[in-house]
């Protein structure tokens, strides 16, 4: 018995179905590919800001979650500033404005715990540091010996969300938000979920006071 092969036309119609299929899961994979990014870039600050206030409990003392901006997307240096837009972040007990580049230490200024440059979480999904009216810029967020979000009398130091979107929107991203009450609680939601019972859903309004007492340890 002669085995047959396979003929040109029988790999041709493989190869055109094969080339029809991609294509209609292109549009689905470039979503998935985006809204991935964009999870990496919220939990690289949900991570952030979870570390300042675990810092802050296990060593008693304030500790400050801040969004700076950086003239590199590679590596933190001392070229940074505090900004609401920031590309990266610092977790320290000072301003580390400057100082971005310092090693972590408990006694050198700005003592420094621990720092990240976004852009390795989600290329291209910026960050925008908001005070608990969800408009306000804000660039930092202070917590106590006892883990609760520290009310300032400086606006920009009551950071209480922070909104992940692309700078060029398309349809079908998923933006997402950090928000962190007054008692400390800190989630991540998603804001394209509108069903208040959906746990991915985000709060309409964050509790963001409560009688703290104002001073640094």
């Amino acid at each position: 018995m002669r085995t047959r092969g396979v003929s040109l036309v029988e790999i041709a119609v493989t190869l055109a179905v094969l080339a029809l299929l991609l294509m209609a899961a292109a549009p689905s994979m470039s979503e998935w590919l985006r809204s991935a990014r964009l999870r990496n870039q919220g939990e690289s600050v949900l991570n952030g800001i979870q570390a300042a206030r675990n810092e802050a409990v296990r060593r008693n003392v304030e500790v400050t979650f801040w969004l700076v901006s950086n003239n590199t997307a590679t590596a933190m240096n001392n070229n940074c500033a505090l900004s609401s837009t920031g590309n990266g972040w610092v977790v320290s007990r000072n301003d580390p404005a400057g100082f971005c580049g310092t090693p972590p230490s408990s006694t050198v200024a700005p003592m420094i715990v621990t720092t990240r440059i976004l852009g390795d979480g989600g290329t291209g999904a910026g960050v925008r540091g908001l005070q608990a009216d969800g408009s306000t810029a804000a660039t930092s967020i202070t917590f106590d010996g006892l883990g609760r979000a520290v009310q300032r009398a400086t606006a920009a130091e009551n950071l209480r969300r922070i909104a992940i979107a692309y700078t060029a929107a398309q349809a079908g991203d998923r933006p997402l938000q950090v928000d962190v009450d007054a008692s400390g609680g800190i989630r991540l939601c998603d804001t394209t979920v509108t069903d208040a019972g959906d746990p991915r859903a985000c709060p309409a309004v964050i509790n963001a006071v409560q009688n703290n007492n104002e001073g640094d340890d």
